[in-house]
């Protein structure tokens, strides 16, 4: 039980993190000139540049994806370990993704793009992406059951700090 809390609690602050972004992309469309509103004109100004509200969406929908796959492993009935670590290393990849767009992000700094950093991002990465790209030899089966192990070895710690200060990591997930 204690494990679904853990993933409940991580699946609300994706989707908390994520209604920041919406409303941070839905605020820096454009605000009204001061001068002209004061002389009964209302003109639109746009303040920030196409690339950094194109960056905060593309944030947005990689972090809809992690919260997408927080909630398919919540969800997993079967808890066998294949199923498990296919899930955590889609989550991996997920995350990865994400970490990569806020990297990127060359706008201006806001609070819900630093918390989602904070949230999602450990410079701690075990994950070995070379390890995936192993190739098979026919008829060897040692290397076909590498290939596998590889395939789903590794997982990084994922915490997530919440303003009520609980944090909560995914690592944890794995150990259960």
């Amino acid at each position: 039980m204690e494990l679904r809390r853990d993933l409940q609690t991580l699946i609300e602050r994706a989707w908390g993190l994520h209604d920041g972004l919406t409303e941070e992309i839905k605020n820096i469309n454009s605000c009204f000139c001061r001068l002209c509103s004061e002389n009964g004109r209302y003109y639109n100004i746009v303040e920030t540049p196409f690339q950094e509200k194109e960056g905060l969406v593309a944030i947005k929908d990689s972090l809809k994806e992690v919260a997408n796959v927080l909630m398919i492993l919540q969800r997993l009935r079967s808890w066998q370990p294949i199923d498990r670590q296919e899930a955590l290393t889609r989550l991996e990849e997920r995350r990865l993704i994400l970490m990569e767009k806020v990297a990127r992000y060359q706008g201006r700094p806001l609070g819900v793009v630093e918390e989602l950093n904070a949230c999602f991002s450990n410079g701690k990465t075990v994950f070995d992406w070379s390890l995936s790209q192993k190739r098979k030899i026919k008829g060897d089966d040692f290397n076909v059951q590498e290939e596998k192990r590889t395939k789903t070895a590794g997982f990084v710690g994922l915490e997530c700090y919440s303003t009520g200060g609980g944090g909560k990591k995914l690592s944890e997930l794995q150990q259960n």
